[in-house]
């Protein structure tokens, strides 16, 4: 390792044994093509925009429903909310 400080407690001789250790082992994704690689970079990048577009996708369809309950209520004349019948 070509970045280690001459001071740093971690020598090259650290280094060496970390790196043989490490030389025998694969990483999980080393077998995989790089097509796939950059899917699953995609999806990771991706995946907090994505959660935000399902929310509204889901809120929006609570309100759709909601908006056609109160809706038909109204037109039948009762209430499905009634502040008065929750527990305190």
């Amino acid at each position: 390792m070509k970045f280690v400080i001459e001071c740093s407690p971690f020598d090259n001789h650290h280094a060496d044994k970390l790196a043989a250790g490490r030389a025998g082992r694969a990483n999980a994704v080393d077998g995989l093509p790089t097509w796939v690689r950059w899917i699953i970079v995609a999806a990771v990048g991706l995946s907090p925009i994505l959660t935000y577009w399902f929310a509204g996708v889901l809120g929006r369809s609570l309100r759709r429903k909601l908006r056609r309950r109160v809706q038909r209520d109204a037109s039948a004349g009762t209430d499905s909310f009634r502040p008065t019948d929750r527990p305190n």
